[in-house]
C-alpha cells in the first residue's frame, strides 16, 4: 500500500446483489466503477475508472470484445493487489471466462468483493512482512505467536489471520 492511501470500506456480496436487482443492474455498474476507483486510489494506478466504465458499457455494443478486455484488466488489477498483500488471489483468466457461463459473473462479483475485503483487512492491520511464515510452514489460528496466516479447513489455502472468509474457496474461517 502506498503511504497515506485511504483504505476503502468493505461491502457484502448480498448487498451488491440486492441493490443490483432493485436497480435493474445499474448498481453493478456503479460498483464496477467504484472498485476501479478504490484500486486506483489505494495502489496509485494510472487508469481512469470512468474510461474503464464507459469502455465496458459501450464495448458490449461492439460484440463485447472491449468489455471482455476491460473486465480482464480489472480482474488482473485486483489479483495483483491481492498478491502484493500476501493473499492467494484468483485467476483473472478463469474469472473472465465465467462471463460466458450463465450466472458465472455472480461468482466473479462475489470473488472480487471478498478479495477486496481481505485486501482492505490486511492493509488495515499492516502487519510487518517479517511476521509472515514461509510457504512450507502454513499455520492455523492460535498457533505460534506472530504468525500471519490461517489455513482454510476446506481447500488448505493460506489466508491472513484476520480474514473472515477463504480467498480461494469462500469458506468461512474461524
Amino acid at each position: 500500500m502506498a503511504d497515506g492511501a485511504k483504505i476503502p470500506g468493505k461491502r457484502g456480496f448480498v448487498f451488491i446483489l440486492i441493490l443490483s436487482i432493485i436497480t435493474c443492474g445499474i448498481y453493478w455498474f456503479y460498483w464496477f466503477y467504484k472498485t476501479n476507483d478504490e484500486l486506483k486510489q489505494y495502489a496509485k494506478l494510472g487508469h481512469s475508472p470512468l474510461v474503464r466504465l464507459l469502455v465496458f458499457i459501450f464495448g458490449i455494443i461492439l460484440l463485447g470484445l472491449p468489455s471482455i478486455y476491460i473486465y480482464y484488466v480489472w480482474l488482473k488489477d485486483v489479483a495483483d493487489q491481492a498478491k502484493k498483500a500476501g493473499l492467494s488471489g484468483f485467476s483473472p483468466v478463469l474469472q473472465t471466462i465465467l462471463i460466458i457461463i450463465p450466472f458465472g459473473s455472480l461468482y466473479t462479483t462475489y470473488k472480487v468483493q471478498a478479495t477486496l475485503n481481505d485486501i482492505w483487512d490486511s492493509a488495515g492491520s499492516a502487519k510487518p512482512t517479517s511476521s509472515i511464515q514461509s510457504e512450507s510452514q502454513p499455520a492455523q489460528k492460535g498457533s505460534k505467536a506472530g504468525t500471519a496466516w490461517l489455513l482454510c479447513p476446506r481447500c488448505k489455502s493460506r489466508n491472513p489471520d484476520d480474514s473472515n472468509y477463504c480467498i480461494k474457496c469462500g469458506q468461512q474461517l474461524g
